[in-house]
Parts: structure tokens; sequence; C-alpha cells
């Protein structure tokens, strides 16, 4: 069975994702954080084989909450590669109009790590087209 962590904030999206992932393949087992802090110990404790990470997802600190924090995400599992002994596979989820920007950016982040090789996809999230969820169903299914 294939381990899936989703950091993810909005309910409509990750509910959105569990479905296309439902429907991919039952091999898979899926859990869900809402913040960046959680998220990050989850991979520092357990071993997953897919992170889907929501690029403006927001993290907790100090009672207060930060936003767009995948781009941070991405930062501290590069440079924190000795706490990370396994990195997962990665999609990187938005819902930016300039996803082609965004992969440029992700690209430019993760270059030269751990990080890029593990990096499957930047992917629009869109839920008027079907496209992204055909990509994340085709990137589950080569995954198994």
């Amino acid at each position: 069975m294939k381990k899936i962590l989703m950091i993810e904030d909005d309910k409509y999206k990750s509910d959105s994702v569990k479905d296309v992932i439902n429907e991919s393949n039952d091999m898979h087992e899926t859990f869900h954080v809402k913040y960046l802090n959680p998220g990050l110990r989850e991979l520092i404790t357990k071993e997953y084989d897919l992170l889907i990470l929501d690029m403006n997802m927001p993290q907790y600190e100090g009672g207060r909450i930060k936003d767009k924090l995948g781009l941070e995400a991405l930062r501290q599992l590069k440079v924190m590669k000795k706490r990370y002994k396994h990195i997962p596979k990665i999609i990187v989820l938005s819902q930016t109009e300039d996803i082609e920007g965004l992969k440029e950016i992700v690209n430019d982040i993760v270059k030269g790590s751990r990080v890029e090789s593990q990096l499957i996809d930047v992917m629009r999230f869109n839920p008027m087209s079907v496209e992204w969820s055909q990509n994340l169903d085709k990137h589950l299914r080569e995954l198994c």
C-alpha cells in the first residue's frame, strides 16, 4: 500500500484530491494535514511515497496563520536533508493562472538537491476542468 501525505488547508481542494485518489486505486492510504509545521513533522517521523503539497497553504505559528508557504516547504526539504531521511515523490498543486511561472520558481528552488529528483509535477488545480484530475490520476497510477 502506497502512503500519501497531503498538506492542504482548503477543504474543497482536499476533498477533490481525495476523490481522485480514491477513484484511482485502492492501494493508496491518504494522510491529510492542514498546516506546514505538522506536515513537515510527519515527513520527519514517517515515510511516505507521495507528498501532495499546496502552494498556498498556511503555517500556524505562535497563534497566527502565515500564508503561502508551499515554496518555504520545498526550501526546508532541500536544506534540512539530514532530518528528512526519506523524501517522497512530490506533486505541487496551485490555483495560479501562471503555472509555467510557478514551475520555473519551483525548479529554481529544488535545483541540485534530492528534492529535484523527487519532484513529479507542478499542477494547476482548476475545479472547472478535468485536466488536473486526469494528470493526478496518471501520476497516482505510475506510483503503484
